[in-house]
This record gives structure tokens, C-alpha cells and sequence, in this order.
């Protein structure tokens, strides 16, 4: 279900129209009427009132959309992954209603091994950057019909990187994070630097608010708490669960 807040999290009314039968794992608005939702299934919820009605779109009948990037009002990208995690890049300019798939991703996943995608972010309708679950990063400048192969870190592509996002900062900061630390690049991916998490612990749900300043859940425990950095993941303050 979707829930609404008007008042700052006092009420909440759900919103979502009936029908809908899934797991949704992500919302995205590009401002404050448009947003996209994302679902287990092939379907994505799309709203252009702030989230009081949503509607239903089928983007394709093969993949479901798993990340979403919007560089532009209404226009963006998300990566799809279809049952035997192939995976390709999708294409909407009318704030998900519709759907082009652009190309297959040039990444790889069998049961021995292999990767998948876990971040997208668009930086424009020609620029596009995907990381991996590898710790591998993949960019494209002409709207996905090639790829180059970004190198990061030793360290950061020789682990399994679950939950990896991608953040960028004018002019040219990228802040690549994943379960066991963070790499950054001032230089547009030229050259990195690589700060690994706490000790015995790993982070989810990172979050950057600017090139130094971000959170996540560090997770020593199975509920997680709350960690902040000021220095671009060099060092973690975690505060208590509450």
C-alpha cells in the first residue's frame, strides 16, 4: 500500500487505488506532483498529483523495473531484470506512463556467479552510470547504446556489493556506496578513493546530501542504527536504535 502525509507524519490516509496486489519497494518524485513507484512485478504506479491517486503502467511483460533515475521533469531511466536476471535499460520521457527499453546492460548473472544491477543514476539523456552488485561501474555517454567499464577499488570489486547507489554532485563528484564502504571521485570516475565501513558491521540504505555529508543504517544487529558521516564515509558515528 501507499500512504500519504500532509501535516509531517501526524496522519496518514492510503492513497493507492484498490486492486494492486505486490510488493512495492520504491517511490521516486522527480518534484512534488510527479512520482513513480516500483513494484515485484511488471507493473510501476505513476502519480501526477502529489501521490493522492495513483495509476498503473506496464513498462514491459518480460522485465520489472528495479531502479530508477530521473534526470529531467518527467524524463529518466530505470535498469529491469526479467526472471532469469537479464537485465536491461529502460527509457520514459512522460513521467513513467510510457516506456521505451533502450538496450540489454552489459552485465552478466548465472547461477555460478556473475552480477547485477543495484544502481542507476542519470546525469543526463546521454550520460548514464550503473553500478553493479559486483562493485563494478559501468558508464555510457550516448543514452545507453555503449558502455565503458569503470575501475573503482580492489577492495570495492572483490565483494558482494548488496544495495549499491550512486550519487552525484556538481561538477563532477560521484559517490559510489555499497554494504562495505564507500568510493568517491571528484573527477567523474577518473580516480577514486575507497573508505571501507565500520568494523564488523556493513551499511544500507545509504544516503548523501552533499560530497561530505550522509547517513545509512549500520548494521552490526538485524535492526540496524542510525549512522551519520560528515567526511564522505571516512568515519561513522552510529547513534542507538530507537
Amino acid at each position: 500500500r501507499i500512504l500519504r502525509t500532509s501535516d509531517g507524519g501526524q496522519s496518514w490516509a492510503i492513497v493507492m487505488g484498490a486492486g494492486f496486489l505486490s510488493d512495492i519497494t520504491g517511490i521516486h518524485f522527480s518534484d512534488e506532483q510527479n512520482g513513480i513507484a516500483l513494484t515485484y512485478t511488471n507493473a510501476v504506479l505513476v502519480t501526477s498529483n502529489g501521490g493522492r491517486r495513483w495509476d498503473e503502467a506496464q513498462p514491459s511483460t518480460r522485465y520489472s523495473l528495479r531502479g530508477l533515475s530521473m534526470y529531467r521533469g518527467q524524463a529518466g531511466y530505470a535498469f529491469g531484470l526479467d526472471a532469469q536476471y537479464n537485465s536491461a535499460l529502460f527509457h520514459t520521457s512522460n513521467n513513467g506512463r510510457g516506456w521505451e527499453k533502450i538496450a540489454e546492460l552489459p552485465l552478466k548473472y548465472t547461477l555460478l556467479g556473475g552480477e547485477l544491477p543495484e544502481g542507476i543514476l542519470a546525469l543526463s539523456r546521454d550520460t548514464i552510470l550503473v553500478g553493479s552488485s559486483a562493485g563494478n561501474l559501468y558508464l555510457s555517454r550516448d543514452a545507453g547504446a555503449s558502455w565503458d567499464s569503470i575501475y573503482v577499488s580492489d577492495e570495492f570489486q572483490f565483494q558482494y556489493t548488496v544495495g549499491a547507489l550512486l550519487h552525484f554532485f556538481y561538477p563532477a563528484t560521484i559517490l559510489f556506496t555499497g554494504s562495505g564502504g564507500v568510493a568517491i571521485s571528484t573527477d567523474m570516475g577518473e580516480n577514486w578513493s575507497y573508505y571501507r565501513s565500520p568494523s564488523n558491521s556493513y551499511l544500507r540504505n545509504v544516503q548523501f546530501f552533499s560530497p561530505t555529508d550522509g547517513m545509512a543504517l549500520s548494521s552490526g544487529t538485524s535492526s540496524g542504527a542510525p549512522a551519520f558521516t560528515r567526511n564522505s564515509g571516512r568515519s561513522w558515528t552510529t547513534r542507538g536504535s530507537e
